[in-house]
């Protein structure tokens, strides 16, 4: 065995003997060994025996393990060869309360974690409580769930174990079919014994996730689902809520896992009197056109996003449109069914739309030529249908940025028409910015923006507000930008767009701050860390299309099976 130097380590003469499985005996240190664990320290000073003979048996350890653990207690190193080595030494740690040793060697099995050994080292971690180790293998197996459902472990889970992993959110495949197949897989490996746990496993599939050509080809008509009522029920509430021809504004009854989500930029253009939607996916690099709405919409439209819908807002709010992606089908948006005079009230200015959680606002922005209390609200309840016109707030401003964040709606900049019976009617651009309070229907003025400017657009990020662009008091192009912070009440420059603009789109996705421009290309993106507008190009910029308003959106992907895909060359 090699021993440490003890000469060089100025220690006194060994005085405690480690015995170990076929009495084999290593000599130790009783001070090194007690400040090492409190499983030494426990034995080391007290009366029991171990500590009156200076001998200590840990027959359940080898020789190896031995010398492995002396090697790490002395010099804080260990050398570890394999991954039975590893666990081996995560076992014998945690029996001698030494979590570094425990630590390193975890260390060792996240950095050599693959599909075939992921799962056992999660258990030993759960075992042998490595919190560590624990969040590691976890989220490996999430990430790589495809293939780990395929191994000879995970077929040889207990149902219970089965259960917990196709119930999480958290599992990365790439369709909501494959917990269908899995679950075949498991219970087939022993289907006399395993049938009797289908049940218990089949609810955890997300039915109306799956596409209907799969429910009617391979979940109806299999021997499992067809001979329990329970099940062909449940089968068919899905397809009810999948073949739905009429407005509902009842949620998907089964939420997509995170991996089946994915967040696209909603954009559109009117051209011809027809509405132009499409959606891109900055990840993937991907452009997809809605289908055209059955009412023909004549001017461009505001696009906000609720509840899982994606809603256009022309000036004749009267013909707004709903698309409903899971169901790849247009509506009339529900505030259409209001009475048309409390519509005429909005119908006809031009407006900006925000979604604050469950409400619809409508804040009027310009009445044309007789400017004055010219901005207002009202608010459309998702909840209890109601359309509320508000008197909380009336403004000779226009040209105002409005953004949402929580609760509150933001009113940043603007412009107003002054008379001086001297010098005329003249236009003043403000820095001034206010917050509507949606709960408390209560306006409160906040630290006014560094430069003046009216036409910008800006989007809420993490208790931030980014503000970019619009005219300047002399009405020349902006590209400075700004940030504002909530909670300290104060506003920061940032860096510059690349180019000039105002009326542009700023939507989040993914934490990523993108600008889509309405005329002015190029479309940008802004790097928070580096405090930088980089120039995309992308798919999007491919088509070369001016959009008259976009928002960030998070759909279901399977929604997108349904939608034809732009192609370039």
């Amino acid at each position: 065995m090699n021993v440490p130097d003890v000469n060089r380590l100025k220690l006194n003469p060994f005085d405690v003997t480690l015995v170990v499985k076929d009495g084999m005996e290593f000599k130790a240190h009783r001070q090194v060994l007690s400040e090492s664990s409190p499983f030494f320290e426990k034995l080391l000073s007290s009366d029991m025996k171990e500590n009156k003979e200076g001998v200590i048996r840990l027959e359940i350890l080898n020789d190896s393990q031995m010398t492995e653990i002396l090697e790490f207690i002395y010099t804080g190193k260990v050398h570890i060869s394999t991954h039975e080595n590893a666990e081996d030494l995560i076992a014998v740690a945690d029996y001698l309360a030494l979590p570094n040793l425990k630590s390193t060697a975890g260390k060792f099995l996240e950095k050599n974690l693959s599909p075939l050994n992921c799962l056992t080292s999660f258990y030993l971690a759960e075992q042998y409580m490595c919190a560590e180790l624990i969040d590691s293998t976890r989220k490996f197996i999430y990430s790589n769930f495809a293939i780990v459902a395929k191994t000879e472990h995970f077929i040889n889970l207990p149902s219970c174990e089965v259960e917990k992993w196709i119930s999480s959110d958290e599992i990365v495949i790439s369709v909501e079919e494959d917990i269908f197949e899995i679950i075949l897989s498991w219970v087939n490996h022993n289907k006399s014994e395993r049938s009797v746990k289908f049940s218990e496993l089949f609810r955890h599939v997300r039915l109306t996730c799956v596409s209907r050509d799969f429910l009617m080809s391979d979940v109806v008509t299999n021997d499992l689902v067809k001979g329990n009522g329970d099940h062909l029920g449940r089968v068919t509430g899905a397809l009810r809520w999948l073949d739905q021809t009429t407005y509902c504004d009842d949620p998907r009854p089964h939420s997509p896992r995170k991996a089946l989500q994915t967040c696209v930029i909603a954009a559109c253009r009117v051209k011809d009197a027809v509405l132009h939607p499409v959606l891109y996916l900055p990840e993937k690099d991907e452009v997809y056109c809605l289908p055209p709405p059955e009412m023909a919409v004549i001017e461009d439209a505001n696009v906000i996003s609720g509840r899982g819908k994606l809603f256009f807002v022309p000036r004749d709010i009267s013909s707004s449109q709903c698309y409903d992606p899971d169901l790849n089908r247009w509506f009339s948006a529900p505030w259409t069914k209001q009475s048309d005079s409390k519509l005429q009230l909005i119908t006809g200015w031009r407006h900006s739309v925000l979604a604050v959680k469950n409400q619809i606002y409508f804040i009027v922005d310009s009445r044309g030529k007789n400017r004055k209390n010219l901005t207002w609200l009202s608010k459309y309840d998702l909840d209890t249908d109601l359309l509320v016109l508000s008197n909380s707030w009336s403004n000779e401003k226009y040209g105002i940025c409005f953004v949402a964040v929580e609760r509150c709606i933001y009113a940043i900049g603007g412009m107003e028409d002054i008379f001086d019976p001297f010098l005329g009617t003249f236009e003043t651009v403000y820095r001034e910015c206010s917050r509507f309070d949606t709960q408390e229907d209560k306006w409160q003025d906040i630290a006014s923006l560094e430069t003046e400017r009216c036409q910008a657009f800006g989007v809420g990020v993490n208790e931030k507000i980014f503000i970019a662009g619009g005219l300047s008091e002399y009405f020349s192009t902006l590209k400075t930008c700004e940030v504002y912070k909530i909670e300290t009440d104060e506003w920061n420059s940032i860096a510059s767009l690349t180019v000039p603009r105002s009326f542009g789109n700023m939507v989040l996705v993914d934490q990523t701050l993108f600008v889509v421009p309405l005329k002015e290309w190029p479309m940008e993106c802004y790097d928070d860390e580096k405090n930088e507008w980089s120039v995309q190009t992308n798919s999007l910029v491919q088509t070369r299309w001016s959009f008259s308003n976009a928002c960030s959106f998070r759909l279901f992907s399977g929604a997108l099976r349904n939608l034809k895909g732009i192609h370039f060359d």
